[in-house]
Formats: structure tokens, sequence, C-alpha cells
């Protein structure tokens, strides 16, 4: 019986683990404000000779850790 018991509390605390992982979905950001301002950074430096291969904006939260990398 007290082997029963043990080998369902293990399996309850394995499954609890599993699935309490948290899952970070990444938004795109809709503000017309900071679009603008993106916009305008863009515009600079294609000016300047540059030529941007990929732009993505997303909502950033605090306590989330989002690498960003730079050539």
């Amino acid at each position: 019986m007290k082997k029963c018991v043990f080998i369902t509390v293990i399996f309850i605390s394995i499954c609890s683990a599993l699935f309490s992982q948290h899952v970070i979905r990444m938004q795109p950001c809709q503000n017309p404000g900071i679009e603008n301002q993106a916009d305008s950074i863009k515009q600079l430096i294609t000016n300047d000779g540059f030529e941007l291969l990929k732009a993505s904006s997303i909502t950033m939260e605090s306590d989330y850790e989002m690498p960003v990398i730079v050539p």
C-alpha cells in the first residue's frame, strides 16, 4: 500500500512539473507612435546607404528576456 501511494505521489509531482512551464508568446507591437519612430529610423539608415534585411517589432514586457542580435 505504501509503495502505491509513493508511486502516485511521484507521478503527480512529475506531471505538475511538466505542465508548470509558462510559454511566452511574442505579440507584435501595434503602437502607432512607436511604429512612426521606427519608420523614421529605417528611413535615416536607408538614406545612409544601409540595407534593411529584416525588421520585426514585438511588445516587450518586464521580467522576460528577449535576445536581440545585431551584426
